[in-house]
C-alpha cells in the first residue's frame, strides 16, 4: 500500500471538511479551509498526510522552503490499517504550527547541516568545478 494516497487525502478532506486541490503540486497546498473573520475570508492553507504506520514521513526533497510553509499551515493526519485488502482509517489528528512544531524544528535541525555545506562549499566553486559537475557549455542557466 502506498504511503501517499489521493484517496485517503480526499477521504480526510470530507471528514474535516477542507477544499481538496487535485490539481495540487509537490510544496502546494494541499487542502485549506475558508473562514470569515471581521468581514474577511480568510483562507487557511492545510497540509493533509496519511500514514500506514505510526509515523509521518515528509516530501521526498526537504527543504528551507517546505519548512517555512509547514510553520504557517494546520495539519490533518490519518492514520490508516489494511483490512479486508482496503485501508481504513483508525485514528486522525488535527494539530495547529505550534503542536507541529517540535516535529518541524526536528526535520530542520536534520536538513540544516546540508544547506550550510552547500552554501560554504558554492562559495569556494570555480568554473573548472563547474565545467567538472555540468559540462563545459557556453551558458549555464539554474534549469
Amino acid at each position: 500500500m502506498a504511503v501517499q494516497d489521493d484517496a485517503r487525502e480526499q477521504e480526510l478532506c470530507n471528514i474535516f471538511n477542507l477544499e481538496w486541490d487535485p490539481e495540487h503540486a509537490r510544496g502546494g497546498d494541499d487542502a485549506w479551509f475558508e473562514s470569515e473573520i471581521d468581514g474577511k475570508i480568510l483562507r487557511i492553507p492545510v497540509e493533509v498526510k496519511s500514514t500506514t504506520t505510526d509515523t509521518v514521513s515528509t516530501a521526498r526533497d526537504v527543504g528551507l522552503s517546505h519548512i517555512s510553509k509547514w510553520r504557517e499551515k494546520l495539519w490533518v493526519i490519518g492514520f490508516y490499517i489494511k483490512s479486508h485488502g482496503y485501508p481504513r482509517l483508525q485514528n486522525s489528528l488535527c494539530l495547529t504550527p505550534d503542536e507541529m512544531e517540535p516535529w518541524i524544528a526536528q526535520i530542520e535541525a536534520y536538513i540544516l547541516p546540508d544547506y550550510k555545506i552547500s552554501e560554504i562549499a558554492s562559495s569556494h566553486l570555480t568554473f573548472n568545478d563547474l565545467h567538472a559537475i555540468c559540462g563545459n557549455k557556453d551558458i549555464y542557466t539554474i534549469e
